[in-house]
């Protein structure tokens, strides 16, 4: 079995909103909603552990894409994930892998993008999305380390 599809059957198999394998081994997993989980792994889990990684989500947009790359993963699966992501990930010559592949990622008001769509939707460079959305989560008082020692 490869990474990303041990990746896909522990999150198929749980509650998390994430996981990563590598190596054939659970790196890490995120509960919570949105792109927040996966900002607080790349944020607090030692880069040399994501490297190389598989990344399995629940959804991935455009926001989720731009923070797999940062995270240096080259392999990502998600039961839903937007074609804006699809167009970084490849961009960026990582792996994907989905069930439904959407125009794009809706917020909550009819046909609005979600928030962190919006946020990265002229951003071409992960870092910057990276930058963005991390300032945005801080400036709303959230946390992106993690508990635990990772």
């Amino acid at each position: 079995m490869q990474d990303w599809e041990l990746a896909r059957t522990l999150l198929e198999t749980s509650t998390a909103a994430l996981v990563v394998v590598k190596d054939g081994t659970e790196v890490t997993r995120e509960e919570g909603k949105g792109v927040l989980p996966l900002l607080r792994v790349v944020s607090s889990v030692d880069p040399a552990r994501l490297w190389q990684a598989s990344l399995a989500d629940r959804v991935i947009g455009k926001a989720a894409a731009f923070l797999a790359v940062k995270g240096g993963m080259t392999t990502v699966y998600s039961p839903v994930m937007s074609e804006p992501a699809v167009a970084v990930l490849e961009q960026h010559g990582v792996e994907v892998h989905y069930e439904v592949l959407v125009e794009n990622i809706m917020g909550q008001r009819p046909g609005e993008l979600c928030l962190m769509e919006q946020m990265v939707a002229e951003i071409s460079e992960p870092g910057e999305a990276f930058r963005r959305l991390a300032e945005f989560f801080q400036n709303q008082g959230v946390k992106l380390s993690r508990g635990g020692a990772e």
